[in-house]
């Protein structure tokens, strides 16, 4: 199935190799600013699961919709869900979506959407008040008062270099 994947991308016009030992595709992206390489993982229970796509290189592009481990977020699973009897056209799509955040990332497009990101991660963290610090840049930042943060230094010290 992965390699049926890979060759449908191939077909489709998109720059790619498959790593047979890995089962992951490495996919080559192309915008007006950078070349990013990207890899296509399968998760298990593919494909009753959208395939992952993490960035290899960011090239210091801030990119809101991305997890520590440098996947790329592309679907809210809370709204959509993949089409396992089209698994090829998720396949492509999601790497459609890929591009799409790369490009609007380079252009800061999407700026706005750290802040939804640090609301939705807070909320679900954060007991207690939020207090607001920002100032007339387009840099906003978030302090919220919660359980877990309560007495670590080390986070708090570093907070600290957003306090006036």
């Amino acid at each position: 199935m992965h390699k049926d994947v890979y060759e449908y991308l191939v077909e489709s016009g998109i720059s790619c190799e498959y790593m047979e030992k890995e089962k992951q595709i490495k996919i080559f992206i192309q915008t007006e600013g950078n070349q990013y390489e990207l890899r296509m993982k399968f998760p298990q229970y593919y494909p009753y699961e959208f395939p992952e796509i993490y960035i290899e290189d960011q090239k210091e592009l801030c990119i809101p919709h991305l997890y520590t481990d440098n996947k790329l977020c592309l679907y809210d699973t809370n709204e959509v869900l993949p089409n396992p009897e089209r698994y090829r056209e998720e396949a492509l799509e999601s790497v459609r979506r890929a591009k799409d955040l790369l490009v609007s990332s380079e252009k800061q497009e999407n700026i706005i959407d750290y802040q939804i990101e640090a609301i939705s991660f807070w909320d679900a963290k954060a007991t207690g008040k939020i207090d607001y610090l920002g100032s007339g840049n387009t840099d906003t930042h978030l302090l919220w008062s919660c359980e877990w943060l309560d007495g670590s230094l080390e986070i708090l010290q570093r907070m600290s270099r957003y306090l006036v």
